[in-house]
């Protein structure tokens, strides 16, 4: 954990999962050298590999801060301009106003929102169209990709709280009205198998909105012969659970609506902090 940790990539993922990935790999090799260097790989597979460099945290908090005086259409600049250096939300900034009029077109007022593997996807909220007194809480390994959501949290006036949570053994225990899982799951089946189907389930909100790269990171189609999240449709109609496809760009998106009936109804967020 120590010589995993010396690097600046993941000096602050947090410990419980390099702790896991690492044990995995101790028992596949003899050799505690070949162990760490493949607990690097898997870690930059789920997190690193996102990031263009090492993340310029403060001095994002910075540019936002200064933006966020200038109005909200600097605000907005400013939050698109830090999104490019994640890959994720880099493919999505240009399609922003589309991607979230299209795919929550419809749906009752979103005063919740939970975000699972968040990266930097709630720099989205300003695009949003969510109520003024609207939550948002997200999950993420990086404790310091969470301290600089909460500081945006705090600089766009925005009812928001980030934590450090490793979803493939913790996952978090709110109750939303809606629950973003953006491409996360095939990142979650390469930590754990069946992990990303275990999360879902005990996802407490009546809607979830889940999306799927069309091509890798390396710019590989995912699955030629396969549909985006054909695994994810098949726990659908396992479920009972009815899916909206929405397509975009290098991205299928599924609106999942829950039956409840079988589930703790959904409601305002359990403690979220204020």
């Amino acid at each position: 954990m120590r010589a995993v940790s010396a690097s600046p990539k993941y000096r602050r993922v947090a410990p419980g999962l390099i702790a896991a990935i690492g044990e995995r790999e101790l028992r596949k090799r003899a050799g505690l050298k070949g162990a760490i260097k493949e607990t690097k790989n898997a870690l930059h597979q789920v997190h690193g590999a996102f990031f263009a460099g090492v993340p310029r945290y403060e001095a994002w908090l910075e540019l936002s801060r200064a933006a966020a005086a200038q109005g909200p259409e600097a605000f907005r600049r400013t939050l698109v301009q830090v999104m490019r250096h994640h890959a994720s939300t880099f493919e999505r900034a240009p399609l922003l106003d589309r991607f979230h009029r299209e795919t929550l077109a419809g749906l009752p007022p979103i005063r919740s929102v939970v975000d699972l593997g968040c990266g930097l996807n709630p720099l989205t909220i300003p695009w949003m169209g969510l109520p003024v007194d609207a939550v948002y809480h997200g999950c993420d390994i990086d404790a310091g990709l969470v301290e600089f959501l909460n500081g945006f949290f705090q600089i766009g006036g925005i009812r928001g709280t980030a934590e450090v949570r490793d979803l493939t053994r913790d996952p978090p225990p709110y109750t939303a009205d809606l629950v973003l899982a953006l491409k996360l799951l095939p990142t979650l089946e390469t930590l754990e198998r069946g992990s990303s189907a275990a999360l879902l389930r005990t996802v407490r909100a009546p809607r979830m909105l889940v999306s799927f790269a069309a091509r890798s990171l390396g710019g590989r189609r995912s699955g030629l012969a396969r549909r985006p999240g054909e695994e994810f449709l098949a726990l659908a109609g396992a479920e009972g659970w009815t899916v909206a496809e929405h397509s975009f760009p290098g991205e299928m998106v599924y609106l999942t609506t829950k039956n409840l009936t079988r589930e703790e109804p959904a409601g305002g967020p359990s403690p979220m902090g204020s």
